[in-house]
């Protein structure tokens, strides 16, 4: 199985945002020098966890459910272990505390973010929003390979910022509830 990619990076991608917002010539020199961006071996992994935890999320399993799911990232092959799944796990938890029992669950979203960044139609997708008393939070998921501080951290406030602008407009689209039984469904 091949894990799910995006169309398009932007160029401005809000994951690259601590090196262009203080730097914007950083894009310009990355894009002359001829050595195009290569996802690293470390990178595909990651988007192998982060499709694995989009599952987990959206059926209401524990990332021990997944043990032994195989898919392909760019030319990669991975299978889904339990190193994976103590990672995942950690991200799932954070998560399900934030929804409780009344917030909403938005996962995997692609965000408009062309209106912070200027690059007309740039998309940054947002881990896992949840939308609980008055609060709108952005959970991303670290697998841990560079450490992430989450304080005045560039690429949560540029997601955090568009994902109130989608919420606002009604284009999020929310994670169904759990069914229990087929009479939930009727």
């Amino acid at each position: 199985m091949n894990a799910p990619q995006p169309s398009k990076h932007a160029i401005l991608s809000p994951s690259a945002a601590y090196k262009w917002m203080p730097c914007p010539g950083s894009v310009a020199l990355e894009r002359l020098s001829g050595n195009p961006d290569k996802p690293s071996k470390a990178a595909s992994e990651g988007t192998f966890q982060h499709h694995v935890a989009a599952m987990c999320l959206e059926q209401r399993k524990p990332a021990t459910d997944f043990l032994g799911h195989a898919e392909t990232v760019e030319g990669i092959d991975f299978v889904f272990d339990a190193d994976h799944a103590a990672t995942v796990q950690t991200y799932l938890d954070t998560v399900w505390n934030h929804v409780g029992d009344d917030g909403e669950l938005f996962v995997e979203q692609a965000l408009d973010i062309s209106w912070l960044t200027g690059e007309p139609g740039a998309i940054g997708t947002a881990d896992a929003i949840v939308v609980r008393g008055g609060e709108l939070i952005v959970i991303d998921l670290k697998t841990g390979r560079n450490k992430v501080e989450a304080k005045n951290n560039h690429q949560l406030v540029i997601y955090s910022m568009a994902a109130l602008k989608a919420y606002t407009e009604g284009k999020l689209q929310k994670c169904p509830p759990p069914v229990d039984s087929i009479d939930d469904l009727l």
